[in-house]
């Protein structure tokens, strides 16, 4: 599948600046996934975003992130997202919020521009900031978080403008001590130890009351990133009671943070004892929470982990219907993140939507699960099951839509499938079901139903995604090899080049097919009917069939057929180009399979490429490996689907020119022994050293994985000691030095 690579930021913070806890969360996504770039299966391409969330949904994939899923749910119920609140949620890739860095990326930078503040102090001493601190079990923190130091910073300029360079001085000094606790240095680990601790010196005599506050402050701040959270704790509620200081009305809200540091710095289950010091955490920022939005923002922090079921209920409920604002982002990071904690099981969910999108995910990966993995398989037949209850009792479309996108084969009822027909096309659900309908036809071999669905689909507009994907259906549902291959040429969905690939640099251009048209070029079609659709091909994938269809030929001995590939095949290999000339002149079939043999030896990427689902079930090696050139099924199993166009008389070729093939061994098996036979009786040619030369050095990055015996290496070295016995002083010998 031709894919691009999405490198994201997979982390969602709760509220990290605001409560200073140190985790790291997902929103049901991933880093590095690779999608596919014509219809990527996970997320929604950005172009089409605006429409999708407003109710244009095309087809909601299984596989596609939760956040997707809510924004159909949420168009599915009759509250699409406007515009100005697709903004404000600001979905990007698998989860939604501004594109802030964790405190992880923000922590370090803030604590290099507290060392530039610090220069406000004349001659204070450098000074170095780790912010990570160790707390066991192999485990860094975030200790200190960069509103830490930018609060420091604001302070410091206060205080050289109140005190002087002489007091900021000794201020300064404090407030290093403080940080000198936020990465100290352990010595036993993984065992979670008391860390060393660092207090602010003791105050001159005559120090101004202003100083004296600060010291207070500065002290419990230093237990608290040292990790004595109930020293830290006591001195935060004397604050909280010190009218006069001017940290008065952090006091209580620190003493809280205490208690959930305390409670979760340290890896480790939440046992009663901590679910009750969280429990207290929780009461005392409920009764600061109506004039203080971190605190409100930590009560959720601590609900996620303390009634994490209750949470995602009420999370559900309020963000099924309630209009987004700028609070909803960090609602629906936690909502992903609960359902997280809930799987495989979402289907299961009392509350609808949850329900809805486990429903909807629980196809996903069920076409292709072995035969020895059910649970992908039970998950959809319960998930089936569950939308045909939703549907019988209330007839939402909602769950008609996860009916037919968890339907196989014969499932679906006749009045279920009516029903799905008759919808209207302002319905968000309307392609969805259309399309799934398409499926179905295709399924139960109603290809001409299908074609007549897609065909209908694709004269109206559509997503260019929607579009890429009806026209992979309309490769296989079209009766005619033209009309089949016609539908190819695809447009990427997202318009910027892919990632650069290791090793071979950026492409040039957009790609213009997907892999279906080789995956179906491969699987679907015998050696005569690869020759008679050559000309519906572009140029580039010409080449590439005639590369499979020649290799395929000439190893069955069909050389009638491979002679049809054979200029298309040589056309740009002019080192070889030889060669290919004494296949063309040779005349009987002994001299033809020769002059391949000699092709194959000095070509290795030649490859029959038979899939793996083909042949590969009992571990068998295909030439040189399995699966090469493919990158598996798509989502919706397209690929896995012989085309309308082909006959069965076709098929039945196919399967005979198939079951030959899974008989050739590995290629260093195959070939090593047949070259050194002709070498044998063809002493004086000059291919042959060099034929044997390129079979040894081919075998060190041979893959063997699933190989039937492992010969390669024995006849590596059959055709090293061959070539150096009779051709010692070729220049070829001379280049190998080894046969492994």
């Amino acid at each position: 599948m031709r894919r691009s690579t999405f490198v994201r930021n997979a982390s969602a913070l709760l509220a990290v600046a605001l409560c200073g806890t140190s985790n790291v969360l997902m929103a049901s996504g991933d880093d590095g996934l690779i999608d596919n770039v014509f219809m990527p299966e996970y997320h929604v391409p950005v172009p089409e975003l605006q429409g999708y969330a407003a109710g244009k949904l095309g087809v909601v994939t299984p596989g596609h992130w939760r956040v997707y899923h809510f924004l159909a749910y949420r168009a599915l119920t009759s509250r699409a997202l406007s515009k100005d609140e697709l903004a404000l949620l600001a979905v990007r890739g698998h989860t939604v919020g501004a594109d802030d860095a964790d405190d992880a990326t923000d922590a370090p930078s803030a604590a290099a521009n507290w060392i530039k503040a610090r220069g406000a102090v004349r001659g204070a001493p450098a000074v170095g900031i780790d912010v990570m601190a160790d707390v066991g079990q192999f485990t860094m923190i975030v200790n200190c978080p960069a509103d830490a130091f930018a609060r420091a910073g604001g302070t410091l300029a206060q205080r050289v403008k109140q005190g002087g360079q002489q007091w900021a001085a000794v201020w300064l000094a404090n407030q290093d001590a403080v940080f000198a606790n936020c990465s100290p240095e352990i010595a036993q680990r993984p065992a979670p130890v008391p860390r060393p601790m660092t207090l602010p010196p003791p105050l001159p005599a005559k120090a101004p009351a202003w100083l004296v506050k600060d010291h207070a402050y500065q002290r419990a701040a230093a237990h608290f990133y040292a990790g004595r959270f109930d020293e830290a704790r006591a001195q935060f509620l004397a604050i909280a009671t010190d009218a006069a200081s001017p940290w008065q009305p952090l006091g209580k809200y620190l003493a809280a943070r205490a208690l959930v540091r305390s409670a979760t710095a340290v890896p480790q289950a939440l046992t009663p004892e901590l679910r009750v010091r969280l429990g207290q955490a929780r009461t005392e920022l409920a009764a600061i929470a109506p004039d203080y939005a971190p605190a409100r923002a930590l009560i959720t922090w601590i609900d996620i982990r303390v009634r994490p079921e209750e949470r995602r209920r009420e999370l559900s409920a309020a963000l099924a219907v309630k209009p987004v604002d700028a609070g909803t982002p960090q609602m629906v990071v936690d909502y992903l993140f609960l359902m997280d904690k809930l799987e495989p099981d979402l289907h299961m969910a009392a509350d609808p939507m949850t329900a809805w999108i486990g429903a909807m995910q629980a196809s996903s990966g069920d076409s292709y699960s072995s035969a020895m993995d059910t649970e992908p398989s039970k998950r959809r037949q319960a998930s089936f099951a569950l939308a045909r209850a939703h549907w019988d009792a209330r007839h939402e479309p909602l769950w008609l839509v996860a009916l037919l996108t968890n339907a196989r084969r014969g499932e679906l009822k006749p009045a279920e499938a009516r029903a799905a027909a008759a919808l209207k096309p302002d319905s968000p659900a309307f392609v969805h079901l259309q399309y799934h309908l398409a499926r179905l036809a295709l399924a139960e071999g109603r290809a001409r139903d299908a074609d007549a669905i897609v065909s209908a689909l694709l004269e109206q507009p559509q997503a260019v995604s929607v579009r890429n994907r009806l026209l992979r259906m309309k490769m296989v549902s079209a009766a005619t090899d033209k009309a089949a291959f016609a539908a190819a040429k695809r447009t990427p969905a997202e318009q910027e080049l892919p990632v650069p690939v290791p090793n071979e640099g950026l492409p040039q251009a957009l790609p213009q097919f997907d892999d279906d048209l080789r995956a179906h070029l491969a699987r679907h079609l015998p050696l005569a009917t690869m020759a008679r659709v050559k000309p519906l091909l572009p140029a580039a994938e010409q080449k590439w069939l005639a590369e499979l269809a020649w290799t395929r030929a000439a190893l069955l001995g069909e050389y009638a057929l491979a002679d049809g590939f054979t200029d298309d095949l040589a056309r740009g290999r002019a080192s070889t180009l030889h060669l290919y000339e004494r296949y063309k002149k040779a005349a009987t079939a002994q001299a033809k399979r020769d002059a391949a043999l000699l092709i194959f030896a000095n070509t290795p990427e030649l490859d029959p490429r038979l899939i793996g689902d083909e042949v590969s079930r009992q571990g068998r090696v295909h030439w040189s490996c399995a699966d090469i050139g493919f990158s598996g099924a798509a989502d919706d199993g397209m690929e896995l689907v012989s085309p309308a166009f082909v006959s069965a008389a076709e098929r039945a070729l196919l399967d005979k020119e198939k079951a030959q093939l899974g008989k050739v061994s590995k290629r260093s098996s195959y070939l090593i022994p047949r070259v050194l036979e002709w070498a044998r009786h063809n002493k004086t040619d000059r291919e042959a050293p060099k034929a044997l030369h390129f079979l040894i050095a081919s075998t060190r990055n041979e893959c063997s994985s699933g190989a039937q015996d492992d010969s390669g290496r024995r006849y590596s070295k059959e055709a090293y000691e061959y070539l150096h016995r009779h051709y010692p002083k070729s220049e070829w010998a001379a280049k190998t030095r080894y046969y492994y």
